[in-house]
């Protein structure tokens, strides 16, 4: 995993390469089983950002993993490998590159959610209700899918979307997901976008 520190436009960090091999094979059968549609759940169950008039502001799927898995972190190699991110090497790095890295290290509580991106699924600008957010993306190879990128509108700042790629940055900026542009065909067979939400609560 190499962890970057990034200022402008916007403080935030970039850590490729998130999970190694072993913890990528363990969190894909993990993805494999989980996405079906007995398993995933639509934007009605998992929605957390709406507008003013009530409507979501998000088209995808998705699971609250600490809620499916009982509160036992053990359980889930996805829960169990995303804990690296609160590894003292990477925290000391973090938190010497600026001071809003501390909001991870102090995090009172962590949650976890799952989002899975299909065919014209996105995600509009929103903020998350935490202090920090970390977004890790995976996608099968070869990418199947167009769209899916990670922005900022409010800094016209654009992250195209990287497999096994986290970031990190503060909750309160707006980001929102571009359309996923998947065949109909694929639908449900884990060829579109993943993303493993971390949000930390201080």
């Amino acid at each position: 995993m190499q962890v970057n520190y990034i200022a402008d436009p916007f403080p935030h960090a970039i850590l490729e390469n998130f999970y190694d091999v072993p913890e990528l094979s363990a969190v894909w059968r993990e993805l494999d089983f989980l996405t079906h549609p007995d398993k995933m759940q639509d934007e009605k169950t998992t929605g957390s950002a709406f507008y003013t008039d009530g409507t979501l502001a998000k088209k995808n799927f998705g699971l609250y993993l600490d809620q499916i898995y009982s509160g036992d972190r053990n359980i889930s190699d996805i829960l169990k490998f995303s804990k690296k991110i609160f590894k003292p090497e990477v925290l000391t790095f973090l938190q010497e590159s600026h001071w809003m890295f501390k909001y991870v290290a102090g995090s009172t509580r962590d949650t976890m959610l799952l989002s899975y991106y299909e065919d014209k699924n996105n995600y509009d600008a929103h903020i998350d209700m935490c202090s920090m957010t970390s977004l890790v993306h995976l996608f099968k190879q070869p990418k199947k899918f167009d769209g899916g990128d990670l922005v900022f509108p409010e800094f016209d700042y654009k992250l195209p979307v990287k497999n096994n790629r986290c970031i990190l940055f503060p909750s309160k900026i707006e980001h929102a997901v571009t359309p996923v542009i998947l065949p109909e065909e694929e639908k449900m067979t884990g060829n579109g976008r993943y993303c493993i939400s971390h949000f930390f609560h201080c």
